[in-house]
């Protein structure tokens, strides 16, 4: 004799436990997924630029007040994990050809994958998929500046037209810089170009950065993890000290626009340099700054004189260089 069918589906469905301890568990979860979510959009977010400020500060690394409406103009652009470097020996490339550091910084942004896009621009053309076809179709275009040439490749001439136009219609300021029209392309492109153009642009900005100090002088105290000299406690040490005499000249490692130029107890007074997409220089425990923020300064221009001011146990410039807000290793980028 058949069973009834509620009988038979009542054996398999689970029962619910109603008691507090179900609900308490219940409730502990969705606190820790809304937390989750929370988390990420603090990373995402003008609140969260707002929040790594503060972290900064408190840990005594200079950096200055961001700008809320500017938060996102450098995408998803992301330090690399692994050393990029100029070759030694470079090989000659004709006039119009993609020339260093620009094509060193786009075959390391293609290193991780060339996106589905760019792929099938590539093969369309006739070029191979690769990092080498991309090189030889950029090299075909003869196009004269590396930004719109590496763009052209990512977006193709229709799309950035379209952004470029969108962005100028908006009453953008510069809408032919990437950074401005970027906000202009559909998500989804615009998450292969941060990839691509955005990476390739900031690679090729911090291979090109010089050096601030000129002449001899040793590295007192290196990038990462220390016993720091005046707290005795394990911190990280988000820049360089370069040990220099007081009065030093500290000059700007390449053009660029002075963000900030402030004092505090931590930093003493420090300069902040931004050299465009994503990249910033700053220079801390400066006797005096002899550039005012928003000033447009130059390869070795002057920016102030070392010194000894702020926490610092001696005389020293404190040289920190970020990529998209992450400090990373000056040492890497310095040229032979």
């Amino acid at each position: 004799m058949s069973r009834p069918l509620h009988d038979f589906l009542s054996e398999r469905r689970p029962s619910r436990p109603n008691g507090p301890t179900s609900r308490r568990r219940l409730g502990l979860l969705d606190l820790l997924l809304v937390a989750a979510v929370g988390l990420v959009g603090l990373g995402r977010t003008p609140a969260g630029a707002l929040v790594g400020y503060v972290g900064d500060r408190v840990r005594g690394e200079a950096t200055e007040m961001p700008s809320l409406t500017s938060f996102f103009s450098h995408g998803m652009v992301a330090a690399p994990e692994a050393p990029v470097q100029l070759p030694p020996q470079a090989p000659t490339l004709e006039p119009g050809q993609l020339q260093e550091p620009h094509r060193t910084a786009l075959a390391s942004a293609l290193g991780t994958g060339i996106p589905v896009r760019v792929g099938a621009r590539l093969a369309a053309a006739g070029h191979d998929p690769t990092v080498a076809g991309a090189l030889d179709w950029v090299d075909a275009l003869e196009e004269p500046d590396p930004q719109r040439a590496i763009e052209r490749l990512v977006l193709g001439d229709e799309l950035l037209a379209r952004a470029v136009g969108r962005a100028r219609a908006a009453g953008q300021a510069d809408p032919e810089a990437y950074e401005v029209h970027r906000l202009y392309l559909p998500g989804d492109v615009r998450t292969d170009a941060d990839k691509v153009v955005g990476t390739a642009m900031a690679l090729s900005t911090v291979l090109d950065l010089g050096w601030p100090i000129e002449g001899p002088h040793p590295v007192t105290s290196g990038f990462g993890y220390r016993v720091h000299p005046t707290l005795k406690t394990r911190k990280f040490h988000n820049g360089i000290d370069l040990g220099v005499p007081i009065g030093t000249p500290v000059v700007s490692p390449q053009q660029g626009k002075v963000a900030a130029v402030a004092t505090d107890k931590t930093s003493g007074t420090y300069v902040i340099v931004d050299h465009g997409h994503g990249v910033r220089t700053t220079y801390c425990h400066l006797s005096e700054a002899v550039v005012t923020g928003g000033a447009a300064v130059e390869r070795g221009t002057l920016l102030a004189k070392s010194g000894n001011t702020g926490r610092s146990t001696g005389p020293h410039l404190h040289y920190i260089v970020r990529i998209a807000g992450e400090p990373v290793d000056p040492a890497r980028w310095r040229q032979p």
